[in-house]
C-alpha cells in the first residue's frame, strides 16, 4: 500500500485495461491451452455459427500488446512481403498456434464503440488476406465487463465482428486459470465499468 494513494494499491485505483492484460498475459502465458478452453466453453456470446471452435490440442503461444503489422512487415523484409495495415496498431493480446491466430481485444472502464468494432473489421479482413496462402483461421475475442455487456443501453452489437465475447468476472471465477492475485485485478476490472 502506498501512502500518496491514501493507503491503497495501483490495482485498487486502476481503470486501464492493460494492467488487467498484462495480468491476464502472466497467467496465461505457461498454459495457454487452458485459456482456450477458457473460452471454447466460457463465452457469453458467439457468431461462431460454424461450429469451428479454437483448437485446444495445438501449440500455442500467447504475445502482449502484439504489434502484428510492424513485426509483420518487419520478418517478411528479407523475403520481399509487406504485410498491410497500421504498423502503430497493437492487439491486447493474441493467442497464436499453426493453425490459428486469436486476437483478444478488451475493455474495462468502458465498452466497446462503434468505432472500435469498425477498425476490428478492418484488422480482421487485413489479417486473414495477409494469411490467406497459409491455412490460418483468424478469431477475435472481445473481453469485457458483464455489466457492459448485458447493459440495456449498449448501443453497439458485437455478434457482428467477434467470435467469441467473454467477460472479466467470469475470468475471475475460473479457478484453473487464475491465481488469488490475478482474481482481485480481474475483479477491479470487472468493478471500474463506468466508474
Amino acid at each position: 500500500m502506498v501512502q500518496w494513494l491514501d493507503g491503497k494499491t495501483w490495482l485498487d485505483i486502476t481503470r486501464e485495461e492493460r494492467n488487467f492484460c498484462a495480468d491476464l498475459y502472466l497467467e496465461i502465458r505457461d498454459h495457454p491451452k487452458e485459456f482456450v478452453r477458457f473460452i471454447n466453453e466460457c463465452h457469453v456470446c458467439s457468431k461462431n455459427a460454424s461450429g469451428k471452435s479454437l483448437n485446444e490440442t495445438e501449440n500455442w503461444e500467447v504475445a502482449y500488446e502484439m504489434a502484428y503489422y510492424r513485426d509483420l512487415r518487419h520478418s517478411n523484409k528479407a523475403k520481399g512481403h509487406e504485410a498491410e495495415g497500421n504498423k502503430q496498431r497493437k492487439f491486447d493480446l493474441a493467442l497464436i498456434s499453426d493453425r490459428q491466430l486469436v486476437i483478444v481485444e478488451a475493455k474495462a472502464q468502458g465498452g466497446f464503440s462503434s468505432d472500435d468494432i469498425k477498425k476490428y473489421k478492418k484488422d480482421l479482413a487485413d489479417i486473414r488476406e495477409s494469411r490467406e496462402d497459409q491455412d490460418v483461421s483468424v478469431f477475435l475475442v472481445l473481453l469485457c465487463s458483464s455489466r457492459w455487456f448485458c447493459s440495456k443501453n449498449r448501443k453497439v452489437e458485437t455478434k457482428d465482428v467477434a467470435d467469441y465475447v467473454i467477460t472479466w468476472k467470469d475470468l475471475a471465477g475460473n479457478s484453473s486459470i487464475v491465481c488469488s492475485k490475478s482474481k482481485s485485478s480481474f475483479c477491479r476490472a470487472e468493478e471500474v465499468y463506468g466508474d
